[in-house]
């Protein structure tokens, strides 16, 4: 046993230039060489060696490359008259396949950094800052075989020095704030043409800004455009009001709130005046403002309130009947504009000679009218009449604003909420408060954030910085910020996974976690790797199954599924109208949820493989359920709460291979592509990955007129020799996916010039490289699940790639092949199937 561990974990000695076996020469010689030599060199392969350097990385790809296409039956090409025997193929693949065991190691990812996903995870999570979020100019990561986790795409450029440091900067900030310069009490004098015009309330005549209409939203406001209290406190603010045309019931409320402008915090209100005047009358009141808050203004008894869909109508009805001509210019211009440019075209139209009232004279009419008005909407008709309030009243004319402070200032809130993160974090790695307690603080915080345990060395050099930083009398927070500045631009923060071998405790940790949490490992993960039990098989697989099982793997289900399944994509396709109406973000988040819903189920209940493929169940909204899916139990087309339905076996509907945003993403919103739904199944469902297509190979151009199919063209492109290699096995699973649209719904015909007259028929049938023949998806979707070990083997690949950053050579694919095997004799399940990776020799070695 213990021989055979040695030889799982360690390669045979690799000889440079080894030379070729007589036998395999000569089947190298006979079968390969006409077409892999010097002169042809087809798909870059030269085979026209006896010796083979088994030290190149490139070499031992080669061979990987050659007993694939073997294994395929692709080499020898079928159409070659020259084919080796039975006997002679398996001798040949038999020794290759020793070969490739022998001189490939396990492990070899190179220096892996932290991606933007996991930094920003990894941030949030060492400092629990709430929200935490990159900013936007954060630069994006590279991506290699569909993934930004791989560790050579994940390059270092000067834009990320530059990040790293502007982040590391904010984050001590936000824990150590330095001290704010006191603020001198100020004057702001706001004149109207400094206030917010709101065409629903709120517009500037004679001089004043008037504000006409009521209501509790922002859209029935105004507020200064150029005032944001600059520090907590007290401030004075002096209002000059009038009114015009006020009604005789009561007078006019002008409200005062404050508010940050925008952001989505509830409005506090201030002060109410009772504005009788109609001429300038000053009102003051002194109000507690935040940092960053402003004050609002509101009309708060106003009669005009187009937004109470009870009270408007009524409204409205007694206005045309006490001004029936003002009705009889709205008929009379059947659909009047919207806003400031309607009303001057209703004055315009009463202002002609002669106009007439007609039979608006009579309630009966004017109500029809009203309800034409209501029904169409309401909010166009109140933003058009709103302008006759604005000129003519009742309104609140605000002449000018004066605030003045801060007076006595306080703490903000947004100040206390960061104090308690920054006690939280000084109390969970020991606050300092003298040498001893500041070194205790630093081994556990740089034991954190370097995800190991920090040397000597590194928390008396980081002593020494704390030290520096608190030089001149300045307090232990002046040392701890220069300490987290440090910390968080170095290599050992932004990097993982250095050097090569069997992972440490430590290491192992950190590959768990931000494999399923893209996240540094939690405290019970910690306190398995300080009792040194992590790497044991039993210790390892229940740690993953509970972070599969918490909330924290959404992380991974989000992440890994984006990329996977190419669903990123979707954030930069709209769907042509005609195809789906009224296409919105919500659309987008909730067939993006199907996706993620779906994962998460199948992977957290540890349902069988299957379930990708042919399930009993979708995850769908009302609008998605009946615009795609076209499910009769979706009465309306309202955007709704994504929910689990249940559907039959053995449909079109359900599975990867239909979900609308798996097929949006392999559509370009307007129409389908064969070519690139068929790399994608190859790719991502049967786990057989076409080589990258020959250069200046010209695109097959769409036919305009209708008249000739995707199938005809194709078929056309493939009589090109370098093109018909790949295409016979690509175009066929493009075809057998169809049936279905650009956003993922079942057609039988392709998109005629009208919606009457229908396109060309499609003709979905395939036949797959090993020749099953396929009618239609159905027999795909069943052909998969007769044969789990295509799926579930593409699957557990791009699951390993994914977490170990780096591409599988041919004895770690041999050992998730035999992990895929057993997996599949013993129930298939999805759950099963990542424990048993993770507890893998592939998993555990960098």
């Amino acid at each position: 046993m213990k021989s055979i561990f040695i030889f799982l974990l360690f390669p045979l000695l690799i000889v440079a230039g080894e030379p070729l076996p007589e036998a395999q020469w000569r089947f190298v010689s006979s079968y390969c060489t006409d077409c892999h030599d010097e002169d042809m060199n087809e798909g870059n392969l030269n085979l026209d060696f006896q010796k083979v350097d088994w030290t190149k990385i490139s070499s031992r790809k080669h061979w990987d490359d050659v007993y694939t296409m073997l294994e395929r039956g692709k080499m020898p090409p079928p159409k070659k008259k020259k084919q080796p025997s039975k006997a002679e193929r398996e001798e040949f693949m038999s020794w290759l396949d020793k070969k490739l065991v022998a001189v490939n190691s396990i492990g070899g990812t190179p220096l892996r950094r932290l991606n933007k996903r996991e930094f920003q995870q990894t941030v949030k999570s060492l400092f629990s800052i709430p929200n935490y979020k990159l900013p936007n100019s954060f630069p994006r990561d590279n991506e290699s075989h569909g993934f930004d986790t791989m560790a050579t795409a994940l390059v270092i450029s000067p834009s990320h020095f530059e990040a790293y440091t502007e982040m590391a900067t904010d984050v001590a900030d936000y824990l150590f704030p330095p001290k704010r310069p006191k603020i001198e009490p100020r004057k702001w004098d706001v004149k109207p043409a400094d206030m917010t015009i709101s065409y629903s309330s709120a517009y500037i005549v004679d001089g004043a800004m008037r504000l006409a209409s009521t209501g509790s939203k922002i859209r029935n406001a105004s507020w200064p455009t150029k005032f944001e209290a600059p520090e907590a406190g007290t401030y004075k603010i002096s209002l000059a009001l009038s009114s015009k045309n006020a009604p005789t019931k009561s007078d006019p409320v002008f409200l005062l709130k404050s508010t940050k402008t925008g952001k989505g915090i509830k409005e506090k209100e201030l002060g109410k005046f009772s504005v009788k005047s109609t001429k300038p009358e000053v009102f003051s009141v002194e109000a507690k403002l935040n940092r960053g808050e402003n004050f609002v203004f509101y009309y708060a008894n106003s009669p005009y309130n187009f937004g109470d869909k009870v009270k408007f109508p009524k409204f409205l009805k007694k206005l045309f009947i006490k001004e029936p001509k003002l009705a009889a210019a709205w008929a009379a211009l059947g659909k009047v504009p919207r806003g400031g440019i309607g009303w001057q075209r209703l004055k315009k139209e009463m202002a002609k000679p002669g106009f007439k009232v007609g039979k608006f004279t009579d309630p009966k009419e004017v109500g029809k009218l009203v309800d034409r008005l209501v029904k169409r909407t309401a909010v166009n008709t109140g933003e058009t009449l709103i302008y006759k309030f604005f000129e003519e009243g009742p309104n609140i004319g605000i002449h000018n604003v004066r605030i003045e402070g801060p007076f006595h200032t306080f703490e903000d809130p947004s100040d206390v909420s960061k104090r308690k993160v920054t006690d939280k974090f000084l109390d969970t790695y020991g606050k300092p408060t003298d040498d001893s307690s500041l070194t205790v603080f630093l081994r556990n915080y740089l034991t954190a954030v370097f995800k190991r345990p920090a040397t000597k060395s590194e928390v008396s050099q980081y002593f020494d910085l704390a030290k520096k930083g608190m030089a001149g009398n300045r307090s232990f927070a002046d040392g701890l910020h220069l300490v987290v500045r440090t910390s968080l631009v170095s290599p050992d923060f932004i990097y993982r996974e250095k050097g090569s071998g069997k992972f440490t405790q430590h290491e192992l940790a950190t590959r768990l976690s931000y494999f399923l949490t893209s996240s540094a490992p939690d405290k019970e993960i910690i306190e398995k790797v300080e009792k040194g039990i992590l790497h044991n098989g039993g210790t390892l697989r229940y740690q993953a199954s509970r972070l599969i099982d918490s909330w924290a793997s959404k992380a991974f289900i989000r992440d890994f599924t984006s990329q996977w399944l190419d669903t990123k994509l979707l954030s930069t396709l709209m769907p042509d109208p005609k195809l789906f109406k009224k296409f919105n973000s919500r659309h987008r988040e909730n067939m993006i949820s199907e996706v993620e819903m779906t994962f998460e189920e199948i992977l957290k209940k540890n349902l069988p493989m299957k379930e990708f493929i042919d399930p009993d169940f979708i995850y769908t909204d009302a609008s998605i359920g009946k615009t795609i899916y076209e499910l009769k139990q979706f009465k309306n087309d309202k955007i709704g709460k994504v929910k689990k339905v249940k559907i039959p076996r053995g449909t079109q509907k359900g599975g990867i291979l239909s979900m609308p945003a798996v097929m949006m993403a392999t559509a370009n919103g307007v129409d389908t592509q064969p070519v690139l739904r068929g790399v994608w199944v190859l790719e991502n469902v049967l786990g057989t990955p076409p080589p990258e297509p020959p250069k200046n190979v010209p695109a097959i151009t769409p036919d305009t007129t209708g008249t000739v199919g995707p199938r005809e063209k194709l078929l056309a492109h493939m009589k090109s020799p370098s093109c018909s290699s790949c295409h016979v096995d690509i175009d066929p699973m493009g075809f057998v996916l169809e049936n279905f649209d650009a956003v993922g719904r079942w057609r039988t015909h392709y998109m005629g010039k009208t919606k009457k007259k229908k396109g060309l028929k499609i003709d979905p049938s395939a036949t797959m490289p090993n020749g099953t023949k396929l009618n239609d998806v159905r027999d795909l979707k069943r052909f998969l699940v007769e044969n789990p070990v295509f799926f579930t083997n593409c699957l557990a690949e791009k699951l390993m790639t994914y977490a170990t950053g780096r591409v599988l050579n041919y004895r770690e694919k041999k050992i998730i092949k035999g992990i895929v095997d057993k997996n599949i004799s013993s129930g298939n399940k999805f759950k099963d199937l990542v424990i048993d990776l993770i507890d893998s020799p592939v998993f555990r070695f960098r």
